[in-house]
Parts: C-alpha cells; sequence; structure tokens
C-alpha cells in the first residue's frame, strides 16, 4: 500500500495557513493588552490628574490610583472580547473544515486504463 502513495504530496492549502496564523495571533492580542494593562497600572497617579484624564479611581494592592477612562474600559472589556474573538475563530475553522470536505478531489486510475 506504502508504493501507491509514494508520489502523493499533501499541500495545505493558503486558505488553512492563514487560518492556523490568525488562531495563534490573535487571541494573543488581548492577552498581551491585558498583561501590559495590569503591569503598569499601578504606576499611575495616587491623585486624580485632570491634564491626562485620569480621574477614575481604582484599588490596586490596596492603594488607590486614578486610571484614564480607556484603561477603565480596557479593565472591562478585553477578556470578553478575546473570549470573544476565541469563539469567532473556532467557529471559522468549523466552517473551514466543513468547505474542504466539500472539496475533496478524488483522483482514480483505473488499472485497465493506458496512460
Amino acid at each position: 500500500m506504502s508504493e501507491h502513495l509514494q508520489g502523493v504530496k499533501h499541500r495545505i492549502p493558503l486558505r488553512a495557513k492563514v487560518l492556523f496564523a490568525l488562531c495563534i495571533v490573535l487571541p494573543l492580542i488581548p492577552f498581551v493588552a491585558w498583561a501590559s494593562l495590569l503591569t503598569t497600572i499601578c504606576s499611575n497617579p495616587r491623585k486624580p490628574d485632570l491634564l491626562s484624564k485620569q480621574v477614575n479611581p481604582y484599588s490596586c494592592h490596596g492603594m488607590t490610583v486614578f486610571i484614564s477612562d480607556f484603561q477603565d474600559a480596557l479593565l472591562h472589556w478585553i477578556i470578553p472580547i478575546g473570549g470573544g474573538v476565541f469563539i469567532l475563530l473556532g467557529i471559522l475553522a468549523g466552517v473551514a473544515a466543513v468547505l474542504s470536505l466539500v472539496k475533496i478531489r478524488v483522483d482514480v486510475k483505473m488499472a485497465n486504463q493506458k496512460e
């Protein structure tokens, strides 16, 4: 059986390669943003700063620091957005798997057929 498969090369379509890369990279983006936010948030000012618009109080390890509206939104929405991206990519992977099943082509050579 293995002698029949020696000339067969399995090519991975570009669409599958791109989908795989997206499944790796896109879930990492919210995680990196969340990690970056949490490692730098405790160095924010301890008094409201109207110039930088850091006026929202946030408790960081027992001390109150003031964060911007954007940082506050990130704290509340970055994990749900990351989960949504993960679910969307799972659905895309499922659709791609179904589409790849539809496009399977079988090349058959008849034993009696002359080349």
